[in-house]
């Protein structure tokens, strides 16, 4: 059998190494983008990366900066705080209706997404942890069978990850509690029981939430993330 490759576009390549970046903080708030730089290092032409640019841009990850190009995009106080009640909502939902269909297999494969997580935060690879933790979320999301609420927690799941690099990247402790958090939500969808799965959640994003409004109105660097409401 001859496995059939999967084109990328050049769009679609730049789109992604783009949006990596910023999420990652490898491109942060303020840095200036160039269409001319980004297309040489990514050994294509600038048309899919002037493409790229304006696709994010309709996201809310870039913005325009006059006649120059384009500009990372800070994130706001009140955008923040509008991310986490929704994030509340949609997350505490995607859990409870993902208890009733939990077997062995799921429950082995949240566990590999927080076992990745562990190993990638002892290699001090946030980024690294940041993918596990969101392939632990989208997981179960997955398990709930409601596509609609699949779709919705997908589309905040990249201001989700880049919250959360604004937040590790002044508080690195914040980690290892947040690791403990989740290990918290896997142990109550363990167990099957609504009340504690539903308090762990809430556990986790409200101190995520107040930990990144600390972080912005107090710590060192904080503002340099964040433009006022």
């Amino acid at each position: 059998m001859h496995t059939i490759p999967v084109i990328i576009s050049a769009q679609d390549r730049a789109y992604a190494y783009i949006k990596e970046r910023i999420i990652n903080l490898e491109l942060r708030p303020g840095d200036r983008l160039r269409a001319q730089d980004l297309a040489k290092q990514l050994r294509i032409s600038r048309t899919p990366v002037r493409e790229t640019l304006s696709r994010l841009e309709q996201e809310g990850l870039v913005a325009r900066a006059g006649g120059w190009g384009y500009v990372v995009c800070p994130v706001s106080l009140r955008e923040i705080l509008d991310l986490f009640r929704v994030r509340e909502s949609l997350e505490v939902q995607a859990a409870l209706e993902a208890l009733p269909h939990i077997n062995k297999e799921m429950l082995a494969a949240l566990k590999q997404a927080l076992a990745e997580a562990k190993r990638s935060l002892k290699k001090k690879n946030l980024a690294e942890f940041r993918a596990a933790n969101q392939q632990f979320r989208l997981l179960i999301a997955e398990f709930t069978g409601n596509t609609l609420l699949q779709r919705l927690l997908r589309m905040i799941n990249d201001r989700i990850r880049l919250v959360g690099a604004l937040h590790l990247d002044v508080r690195k402790a914040r980690a290892d509690e947040a690791l403990s958090e989740n290990f918290a939500i896997l142990d109550g969808i363990r167990k099957r029981v609504p009340a504690a799965v539903e308090a762990a959640v809430l556990l986790h994003i409200r101190n995520s939430r107040e930990g990144i409004v600390q972080s912005a109105i107090g710590a060192a660097g904080g503002s340099t993330y964040l433009r006022k409401l």
